[in-house]
């Protein structure tokens, strides 16, 4: 109901291009971080179920990757899913938590920035006459996350939850971040619920509490523009 059942807005399941690979994403994961070591950024934008396998799996994942810059969590903005919880928190918020604790740099880009970042129809059209492949791909599937906000708050765009993890890994500097301690509720109403953690033993992590939105936005719209 928010992304359609293919996660595509009305479009059918795409058949794969090519063959799966052996492993599991973990496995792939931990293979990349190794391969890349203290190069590679890990930036997820889904539930964080797959990174915190991995790096319960290895030791060395922590070490090897650079940092995690990940979508989710919301320190005072509240949730999406639940009036507590972010959706990606929420989905697997042990996962979140084990995230959270991981000892290697994480940044957490959540609802207090990505809630100030808008994208409209209007800027879907745009990029679509701009791009007609890809951008028309993207305009179609917004189509039904747009529908989806209009039904719930009756606005005709969607905020840019995803791309603003990947524009933070890019660009940090169009960012503030706050060093805190984030635990994650685990279970009852309130599970996936990011809150400042009281212990002193767990690692400072960055979030992400102010964002040049405009200028995040024109990024965005100008890296669309360019496909082909």
């Amino acid at each position: 109901h928010v992304h359609g059942p293919e996660g595509l807005g009305a479009l059918p399941a795409m058949a794969p291009k090519g063959q799966a690979l052996p492993g599991d994403a973990a496995d792939f994961l931990i293979a990349q971080a190794q391969a890349h070591a203290g190069e590679l950024i890990v930036c997820p934008i889904g539930p964080l179920t797959n990174i915190a396998t991995a790096l319960q799996r290895d030791a060395r994942f922590a070490k090897n990757v650079r940092q995690i810059v990940l979508m989710g969590g919301s320190l005072r903005a509240g949730g999406n899913i639940t009036p507590e919880a972010e959706a990606n928190f929420y989905h697997d918020p042990h996962a979140a938590q084990i995230v959270m604790a991981a000892d290697c740099p994480v940044t957490m880009v959540g609802l207090d920035v990505t809630q100030r970042t808008w994208a409209t129809r209007e800027d879907m059209a745009t990029i679509s006459d701009a791009a007609p492949n890809l951008g028309g791909f993207l305009r179609d599937i917004t189509d039904f996350y747009i529908d989806f906000y209009v039904r719930v708050c009756g606005k005709q765009g969607c905020f840019l939850h995803d791309p603003l993890a990947i524009i933070y890994a890019t660009h940090p500097e169009l960012f503030d971040c706050e060093p805190v301690r984030v635990d994650v509720v685990l279970e009852g109403p309130e599970a996936g619920r990011s809150i400042v953690c009281a212990d002193a033993a767990q690692r400072v992590q960055n979030v992400a509490t102010q964002v040049a939105a405009e200028t995040v936005k024109d990024l965005f719209m100008a890296g669309l523009k360019r496909l082909s």
